[in-house]
């Protein structure tokens, strides 16, 4: 299972995916339409994802995110010190019951540089006028803008 929620001024929601053991994959999304914070977003991907898993039966379980507070606290690495995550972090260990086995959380890769650090930018093929994406191509080459 991958599990990510997001929030921003724009609203919130979440994703996960379940993947079978033999590669076959369940998408899901969720517009969340309440108030909430990113922390609470990333809680409810995971309670969201271990729901599902139940669901289709699952009982051997990988889980993977990107949400270092909530894999830490599933994990009990981390201390909870806000208060209003407390449900979630409770009702997300009662369903670890579920399971007979589950790995640990991971926490997926992150970058230190933009995915277009060392890209080669392939010459365009170009005509007299520019194209729509000269100031793109300039600035990812010799990092000026127009």
């Amino acid at each position: 299972m991958y599990f990510d929620g997001a929030m921003n001024k724009s609203g919130a929601g979440i994703g996960v995916v379940l993947e079978a053991p033999n590669g076959e994959q369940l998408l899901m999304s969720k517009r969340l339409c309440f108030p909430i914070t990113n922390n609470i977003a990333e809680y409810k991907a995971y309670i969201c994802g271990l729901e599902s898993l139940i669901a289709v039966g699952a009982k051997k379980v990988e889980v993977f995110g990107d949400s270092m507070l909530v894999v830490s606290h599933v994990k009990g690495e981390w201390e909870l010190k806000e208060e209003k995550l407390r449900p979630y972090l409770e009702y997300a260990k009662k369903l670890l019951f579920s399971f007979e086995e589950l790995t640990q959380p991971v926490i997926l890769m992150r970058s230190r540089i933009p995915c277009y650090e060392g890209l080669i930018i392939a010459h365009l093929d170009l005509e007299d006028e520019m194209k729509w994406y000269e100031d793109i191509r300039r600035y990812l080459e010799v990092r000026e803008y127009p």
